[in-house]
């Protein structure tokens, strides 16, 4: 917590369902302010916050949410196979 420090949270990054009215969902939270986390500075160089990733981490019990396996690259022989039907193909 950092006082006097504030920001502005997209909507987006409000909920995990869609908001339709920020107005009305931070009345429905019944405070004034609520715990964001950090995640960076965009191009304007404005601090971009997140109510979202603050309820994920209290979801997964205090760790940030896993980011998905990168996904493994093609065989050289997977290439080949691709490349050879891509070739029957045009030469239709």
């Amino acid at each position: 917590s950092t006082p006097g420090l504030e920001g502005l949270c997209h909507v987006s990054e409000l909920h995990f369902e869609r908001v339709r009215n920020c107005e009305g969902f931070v009345k429905s939270l019944g405070v004034e302010e609520f715990e964001v986390k950090y995640l960076g500075k965009n191009a304007k160089g404005q601090l971009q916050l997140s109510r979202k990733a603050v309820q994920e981490e209290k979801r997964n019990g205090g760790k940030p949410k896993p980011k998905p396996k990168p996904q493994p690259e093609m065989s050289e022989e997977e290439v080949d196979v691709i490349a050879q039907a891509i070739e029957g193909i045009s030469n239709l």
